[in-house]
């Protein structure tokens, strides 16, 4: 992975010396026919300023288990368990897709999630999907991350990535995940004036994690509880965020 991470890098790189050469690169952020809108960080495909299920950059929006197109807000009451979760017959060990070991159910040695089951796809429409695993990593990497307290003025703290290619911005709040019947509190630390708040983020890719086909790879924001992003493994049946992503194009 290490590898495939330099190689993105290296041509990025070789990108804007030739945009340098050249002239300015265009910035592609705008907004699609329904005014979502989506900035342009500068390597390789375009992202939504808000999560799905929200209408603005501070909300948290609808909570996802990997590979349902169904969402539930922090506040709804839903069970992110194995025995509700729709990918397996009710046990981490009895998949039904997604699923490259015996151990763990029917093999299809599919890895990837399918448009069918990309909960983008399903509720922003097919100009929309699930970042995979690599551009996750690339947003990590490509951009300086800052914790931002009371966010415009929102009440919610998050994650602000600036981008080290083009220096745009775009904010993560720090939306933790849901697990069995608890809203999303985990994570949760006391501000000095005694305001419980969140401090990590969790979104969701469409990679199959490589070591378990229990889990799947998510952006974890905030691993050293103020600054920072990485990949993670996380259950498939938890409740995580989604953050959209669309291709560069016009």
């Amino acid at each position: 992975m290490k590898q495939i991470i330099f190689f993105f890098l290296l041509v990025f790189a070789i990108s804007a010396t030739t945009a340098t050469a050249e002239g300015k690169k265009p910035d592609l952020s705008g907004k699609d026919e329904y005014g979502r809108e989506y900035v342009d960080m500068g390597f390789g495909v375009l992202w939504a300023t808000c999560n799905v299920g929200a209408s603005n950059p501070w909300e948290y929006g609808l909570y996802f288990a990997w590979g349902e197109t169904k969402g539930y807000d922090r506040d709804v009451k839903h069970n992110f368990d194995w025995k509700d979760y729709g990918l397996c017959f009710g046990t981490n060990d009895s998949m039904i897709k997604y699923c490259t070991d015996p151990s763990y159910g029917i093999v299809d040695n599919k890895t990837v999630l399918e448009g069918e089951d990309d909960a983008a796809t399903a509720n922003w429409g097919p100009g929309w999907r699930m970042p995979t695993r690599e551009e996750l990593e690339l947003l990590a990497a490509c951009c300086k991350w800052k914790w931002k307290t009371n966010y415009k003025g929102s009440g919610v703290n998050g994650f602000e990535a600036t981008s080290k290619v083009n220096g745009n911005k775009l904010f993560l709040p720090a939306t933790s995940y849901r697990f069995q019947t608890d809203k999303a509190n985990q994570y949760e630390f006391k501000t000095p004036d005694g305001y419980l708040t969140l401090w990590r983020g969790y979104y969701w890719s469409t990679s199959l994690s490589t070591k378990y086909n229990t889990g799947a790879f998510a952006l974890e924001c905030g691993h050293n509880q103020t600054t920072g992003a990485k990949l993670d493994d996380m259950g498939r049946m938890f409740g995580i965020s989604v953050r959209a992503v669309r291709a560069e194009s016009k």
